[in-house]
């Protein structure tokens, strides 16, 4: 990955390790950045890759997990890594996402990149992984995604599953955002994934004139796109 080469070579202050969320398909998942070795890195805030298989598009930002609380730990005897301890970003997200300073943050990347911040919650309720059967049909998740060029919020799709999600899909600030995920029914058993990113057109492989004097590099899609989640990358 060239931003990741690029990171190493500049004196980018930050310890990464790229990981595919599917190793055996590398060339068509989610890529992550994150700040440790270890592995599942579900407790840190990392840094997200993602070409939609049907366009010629890059999503790129930040990705922050929702566990399992503490008091449901008992049910779940074989899913330790799943339950969230202090350690966990998420608790901090949750508290910063109403601040003045994190709206900054997303009006800061929607002005570098020329484009809206998108901002995705998807989630829903997890088993334990002794009790996961491969054969049984996908436990059904709730999805929602909103446009941001601060504190305002539009949403652009939803699928509902259940009433969790009810109160996220009225939300039109990320104030509101911040105190809907706190109040979700039932959240002590839900995962939830947050994503905040943009979308561009890549460049194309083939030399094109144009694409070339025009395309960003490694360091345009930092400082634009990625360099303004850093608080959050631990």
């Amino acid at each position: 990955m060239a931003l990741y080469r690029w990171i190493q070579e500049n004196d980018i202050p930050l310890e990464l390790t790229a990981r595919p969320w599917n190793r055996f398909e590398p060339l068509n998942t989610e890529w992550w950045l994150i700040p440790s070795t270890k592995w599942p890195a579900y407790q840190h805030g990392k840094y997200f890759f993602w070409t939609p298989r049907d366009a010629h598009d890059l999503v790129c930002g930040l990705y922050v997990e929702k566990g399992l609380d503490p008091s449901v730990a008992v049910a779940f005897p074989t899913g330790k890594r799943l339950v969230m301890d202090n350690n966990w970003v998420w608790y901090r997200m949750i508290i910063e996402m109403a601040s003045d300073f994190f709206c900054s943050v997303v009006a800061q990347v929607a002005e570098r990149s020329k484009t809206v911040v998108r901002i995705s919650v998807s989630g829903g309720f997890v088993e334990d992984p002794e009790s996961y059967d491969p054969n049984a049909p996908p436990m059904d998740w709730s999805y929602v995604v909103f446009e941001s060029t601060g504190n305002d919020l539009q949403k652009i799709s939803s699928t509902l599953q259940g009433e969790q999600f009810i109160d996220l899909m009225e939300c039109n600030s990320l104030t509101c955002l911040a105190q809907a995920l706190e109040r979700i029914p039932q959240a002590a058993w839900m995962w939830l994934n947050l994503h905040m990113g943009v979308r561009m057109e890549m460049a194309s492989l083939d030399y094109d004139p144009g694409y070339a004097q025009n395309a960003w590099g490694a360091s345009k899609l930092w400082e634009a796109c990625l360099a303004p989640w850093r608080p959050w990358i631990i």
